[in-house]
């Protein structure tokens, strides 16, 4: 509905019309804030039925809380796709799952992984920060299915939510630097973890930036699951290390990160050649 065909008189129009645009600019946020709300109800509901099945059966679930919490997320991840689906805004064009080409995809790949270490440096200044989801990553990264959910199904849903939606609806309506930052912020507070906060807003930024420079969500993902799949890994392997900068002495991992730099700043240099080129290909 236009708002134009029946505000009619100036001084009401004015501060509607400003209304009506305010609006429009929190829709971003209104999806991430029904995603958590979704989130929060089914997790009330399952510890409901936990609570009935303990005093019905007398059965203590405690030992399955991991699959309990992965089938809980799973959940909330089904009904926001169907929330996105009846809002318009699931991406299902085939853009949005183009592969962009062979060689950006390696590319991609030597861009995540050069990453990874510049990620695990910043999140090792940050260890005075709370960490309030470690226990439950710790307990997922133990088990196959919680595994499947975080280096899988969460970084998929996660890419055509925060890209395929968040950042779409913002690159409609600000500059692509403003659109980029705007949805690595909420990217970043979506996680409600404060150690997580910082590294995944510069995550989001990454993330963000491929999507604009590609449309396709093939990218993202790919980096999402190496990020995701990195931190499983290490938590499996070096259950008593930190950071990398613990299993590395400090020449080794100096060295790391200066390649690391090098790599990821090469790839990305790279990466951009070949979407101007796709950019700026004649019609």
């Amino acid at each position: 509905m236009n708002i134009y065909c029946w505000c009619k008189d100036t001084d009401f129009c004015v501060p509607l019309l400003c209304f009506h645009k305010a609006f429009i600019m929190k829709k971003p946020i209104l999806l991430v804030l029904i995603y958590l709300s979704i989130q929060l109800g089914i997790g009330i509901l399952e510890n409901s039925i936990i609570v009935l099945y303990k005093l019905i059966f007398k059965v203590d679930l405690t030992p399955y809380n991991t699959q309990l919490l992965s089938v809980s997320l799973v959940l909330s991840m089904v009904v926001m796709l169907i929330v996105l689906k009846r809002f318009n805004r699931l991406p299902m064009e085939r853009k949005h799952w183009s592969f962009v080409s062979w060689p950006y995809l390696l590319l991609t790949l030597v861009l995540a992984l050069s990453f990874i270490p510049f990620m695990d440096w910043v999140s090792s200044l940050l260890k005075w920060m709370p960490d309030l989801l470690k226990g439950s990553f710790d307990n997922m990264s133990g088990g196959f299915f919680g595994i499947v959910v975080m280096v899988l199904i969460g970084p998929i849903f996660e890419e055509v939510l925060f890209r395929g939606a968040v950042t779409e609806m913002l690159l409609a309506r600000y500059s692509p630097a403003k659109a980029i930052f705007f949805s690595a912020l909420i990217f970043g507070v979506f996680h409600l973890n404060p150690a997580q906060i910082i590294p995944a807003i510069l995550g989001g930024v990454v993330l963000a930036t491929l999507y604009y420079r590609t449309g396709s969500l093939i990218p993202g993902i790919l980096v999402h699951i190496c990020i995701n799949g990195s931190s499983v890994l290490f938590q499996n392997f070096y259950k008593n290390a930190d950071s990398l900068s613990d299993i590395m002495s400090g020449k080794v991992y100096l060295i790391v990160l200066i390649d690391a730099v090098f790599f990821f700043m090469a790839a990305s240099s790279l990466m951009k050649r070949i979407t101007d080129k796709k950019i700026n290909k004649p019609n």
